[in-house]
């Protein structure tokens, strides 16, 4: 896996931000942390990640188009915003009018599987993390987890009002509810602070004969 700067029309020596879900920045740490040379496909090009506080994650094909199109009869080229806010799934026209607002576990089944052990809904792998989890409507709760992260809040502080997180208390308990859920979830023990990769081996022990098991292929 690479990161394909020439392809984007950048240069060898870009440095780029990239805007993900907390297990998409874990991806970057952990294509950062083997050796990869310079030139045009190079990871270490990201120099700063920013990653949206996440809980769950979806199939666009399940979500969008047999959820929303097909069962609810949704105009996909008049949908304007989907959001998933206080435990509901919003969708906005292009008008800005709520036309779909429900439990978010009424679309449980276009979610992605892996999302149910993901234990980093505050995105610590990240330089900033952003969500709207713990501030009113209209703001975001920001999170700085690095000097890369502090350098770039403070150079863009001018064109932002910055005030203390409203509710840290929501943060902390969504948090604790999504390790709750991930430790169900793993086939092995929960390790927030474990090595960030696993042997081969201790996967096909902890998956095998379930869904999550490795598919083997041919050559």
């Amino acid at each position: 896996a690479s990161l394909d700067l020439e392809r984007a029309g950048l240069g060898p020596d870009a440095r780029i931000a990239v805007v993900g879900t907390p297990c998409e920045i874990q991806g970057i740490r952990a294509l950062q942390a083997r050796a990869w040379g310079r030139g045009a496909s190079r990871v270490d090009a990201v120099v700063l990640t920013i990653a949206l506080l996440c809980t769950k994650s979806f199939d666009y094909r399940r979500l969008m188009l047999e959820d929303l199109r097909d069962a609810r009869g949704l105009d996909l080229a008049r949908v304007g915003k989907v959001d998933v806010v206080h435990g509901r799934l919003r969708v906005e026209d292009l008008e800005h009018r709520v036309v779909v607002d429900e439990p978010v576990k009424s679309f449980h089944g276009a979610a992605l599987k892996g999302c149910d052990e993901c234990a980093d809904f505050l995105g610590r792998a990240a330089d900033l993390a952003v969500g709207s989890v713990g501030s009113p409507d209209g703001w975001s709760s920001v999170l700085v987890r690095t000097s890369a992260g502090m350098a770039a809040l403070e150079r863009a502080a001018a064109g932002l009002e910055l005030a203390e997180i409203e509710r840290p208390d929501a943060l902390e308990k969504l948090d604790r509810l999504d390790k709750r859920v991930a430790a169900g979830s793993l086939q092995r023990a929960l390790d927030p602070d474990g090595a960030m990769f696993i042997d081969f081996t201790e996967h096909v022990c902890s998956y095998d004969g379930s869904d999550r098991a490795p598919v083997w292929r041919g050559w």
